[in-house]
């Protein structure tokens, strides 16, 4: 998508970003789960150790969710502030894993919904992560089913194929979207009162989200 000149906040990098050592949301990652969810050779974040435990147990995981929500929220308004006011695009795409647990869907303009067979899934995991079946599966089974968030999506774009195919499908959508704005920012169109509704309603629930397409 970047190609194609948006501008893209990726969730997965955030929290990478979040958990540098020193960080607020490291100490507080830290002083639960202990030194065994840390590289020996530098104190990074060992995320591998840490999925074991969390994806085997919900409460651990309610527990590293509810640690990383404040820091991973914050870093994610500065970038989509930065966004709106000094870069002035009109056209930001938040890249995550997970959006309809929360009510963020309300305040999008269209979601869009990369979706994947259960067993393309699980084989990507798998050489991906290099994680074995039952780790992947754990993974596979935290999350939502496929179908029920693909019911509350507007587009859903299927990626069984190549990855030039996934790309040609994108783009195809994108040149949708372009088509279907008039306005030239988004700031045009995102009003202060909503602007205010919309950060407090982030700041109510949680850190999670599928994709976002704002316009």
């Amino acid at each position: 998508m970047s190609k194609l000149g948006a501008i893209i906040l990726d969730f997965d990098l955030m929290s990478r970003e979040v958990v540098l050592p020193g960080n607020p949301a490291w100490l507080s990652i830290k002083r639960p789960f202990g030194d065994l969810v840390l590289n020996d050779d530098d104190g990074t974040l060992n995320r591998a150790k840490l999925g074991d435990i969390c994806f085997a147990d919900r409460a651990q995981l309610r527990k590293l969710n509810a640690l990383m929500r404040g820091p991973l929220l914050r870093l994610f308004f500065s970038k989509l502030f930065a966004a709106f006011f000094h870069q002035r695009s009109g056209l930001v795409i938040l890249d995550a894993p997970l959006l309809f647990e929360t009510p963020l869907h309300l305040v999008c303009s269209t979601t869009l919904m990369i979706r994947v067979s259960a067993e393309t899934q699980l084989r990507r995991l798998i050489t991906r992560d290099h994680l074995s079946d039952a780790q992947a599966r754990q993974r596979m089974q935290s999350q939502k089913p496929p179908s029920e968030l693909a019911q509350k999506a507007d587009t859903v774009i299927e990626n069984e194929g190549s990855l030039e195919q996934l790309e040609s499908h994108i783009t195809q959508w994108w040149r949708q979207q372009l088509d279907a704005t008039h306005s030239p920012s988004l700031l045009s169109r995102f009003c202060p009162n909503t602007l205010s509704w919309f950060c407090g309603l982030v700041f109510a629930c949680g850190a999670s989200f599928l994709r976002i397409f704002f316009l």
